[in-house]
């Protein structure tokens, strides 16, 4: 067995004419990274050596020992049950993150040792972007099974989030009016937010419709030229 450097080399002796050889390319914990197909070495003269390359590989460690994951999200909590059949997982980590603008906020963690588990992250209070990793002690550490999922208010996401946003769109867009056309477009588009903060709008229908506002008034500013 050889160690490879920091360029990813190493050198190895074998016996020729011997047996087929299957070379193999590990991580420092075990796990197998690429396994070529089996070969016999023979030289034309002494001494000889041969030159074997192994490309660079998507890591999939669901593939590569056969590591069986479920990820879900049910009642404020995420639920990551894993089984290992080769049992060489010895423990695995659930990480669950709130994505903002300026980066990511771990909001809770699990771990549990043993190639079979549940974990579970209890979110409740969050909403927004969160985003769940199930991480497989290795290393590099890599993720191996993901689950991201939109949390919006459930206090404001019936019909009483819905009138209440109305409500303030409709009196920011009547603000705005008191200026003219365009101004009540641009206060109706920021009377818009406050429907996002609340869960009863969804980031993508709010950016949907602040960008239908902005063709309006590219039109009407075309119109008044």
């Amino acid at each position: 067995m050889g160690k490879t450097d920091d360029k990813g080399q190493t050198i190895m002796h074998v016996i020729t004419e011997d047996v087929d050889y299957r070379i193999g390319l590990y991580e420092q914990d075990g796990s197998l990274i690429k396994l070529l197909d089996p070969i016999r070495f023979a030289c034309l003269a002494t001494p000889c050596s041969y030159s074997t390359l192994v490309q660079d590989v998507d890591t999939s460690y669901t593939e590569t020992i056969d590591l069986e994951t479920d990820l879900t999200f049910t009642t404020d909590t995420f639920t990551l049950i894993y089984n290992d059949p080769s049992q060489n997982t010895n423990n695995m980590s659930l990480e669950v993150y709130k994505l903002i603008g300026t980066g990511n906020i771990l909001l809770c963690t699990d771990s549990s040792s043993g190639y079979t588990g549940v974990l579970t992250c209890n979110v409740s209070g969050n909403t927004g972007n969160l985003r769940a990793l199930g991480y497989r002690t290795a290393s590099p550490t890599i993720p191996i099974v993901q689950l991201l999922r939109t949390v919006m208010n459930s206090s404001f996401t019936g019909t009483t989030g819905l009138f209440i946003s109305f409500l303030i769109f409709l009196m920011m867009a009547m603000i705005g009016a008191l200026f003219g056309a365009i101004p009540a477009i641009v206060a109706g588009i920021i009377g818009l937010i406050p429907a996002f903060v609340l869960g009863s709008m969804s980031l993508g229908i709010v950016i949907g419709l602040g960008i239908m506002g902005g063709i309006v008034i590219h039109i009407m500013k075309r119109g008044q030229q």
